[in-house]
């Protein structure tokens, strides 16, 4: 079988970014059987149209970043995930200091201690964690921790009022868990948008039998599983 590879850098040179995507199409378009085609870019049109790409057929694209390596020496690039701090890091190539102007396309808002406000606390505890839970499936979310569940749901601090106004078109969700919440409060905080969590709190998931037996597995210690639970 004859495979031919066609390797383009920077195929979108002096091309407005509208039309960047569209030249990637034109580009697949041509290729034929088994071909492959390996383009060097930090378009942003290239990079949302490979992006689309991938989240119809994730096997048909494989993101490469050459970041971080040092090329005196032997190196071995693996394919990325396109998660969120993938994008984080294109785009702070692409777009230098702009890149911090770049909206997610949602914020959800979650219990924890905000970043910064008490020292030695588990700063954004619940955040980091659904953020790395949910970085490949969700890439353009980002999860803000905002205090207790009346701080919350309350928008204590003001995000999901201020947000949206901020970027237009951002979704602003709030997420609390379920606690001692009896069935007619959580259809309450339902009715007034607001996410309640199935069980009573993050950890209730995190140590699930399932995921501390899936841990042991992972690392090849699957006979403690009994013991740890």
């Amino acid at each position: 079988m004859l495979i031919r590879f066609f390797c383009i850098d920077e195929p979108e040179l002096h091309a407005n970014t509208k039309i960047q995507g569209d030249l990637l199409q034109e580009l697949l378009g041509l290729l034929s059987g088994e071909s492959q085609l390996w383009i060097a870019t930090h378009s942003i049109g290239m990079m949302r149209k490979a992006r689309e790409i991938h989240d119809a057929a994730p096997d048909s694209v494989a993101f490469l970043d050459f970041g971080g390596h040092h090329f005196d020496h032997a190196t071995v690039i693996a394919p990325q995930r396109p998660t969120r701090r993938f994008w984080e890091s294109v785009l702070h190539v692409a777009l230098d200091d702009l890149a911090t102007l770049v909206a997610p396309r949602e914020i959800i808002i979650c219990e924890g201690n905000p970043a910064g406000q008490v020292a030695g606390k588990n700063a954004e505890h619940d955040a980091k964690i659904y953020s790395t839970i949910f970085a490949e499936e969700m890439p353009d979310v980002t999860f803000i921790s905002a205090g207790s569940a009346s701080q919350v749901s309350g928008d204590f601090f003001g995000l999901a009022a201020a947000l949206p106004k901020v970027a237009s078109g951002m979704i602003v969700t709030r997420l609390i868990d379920r606690d001692d919440h009896a069935p007619g409060d959580v259809t309450s905080y339902e009715e007034q948008g607001i996410k309640v969590l199935c069980r009573r709190h993050i950890e209730a998931y995190l140590y699930d039998d399932e995921i501390l037996t899936a841990l042991c597995e992972s690392v090849g210690k699957s006979e403690i599983a009994p013991e740890l639970m």
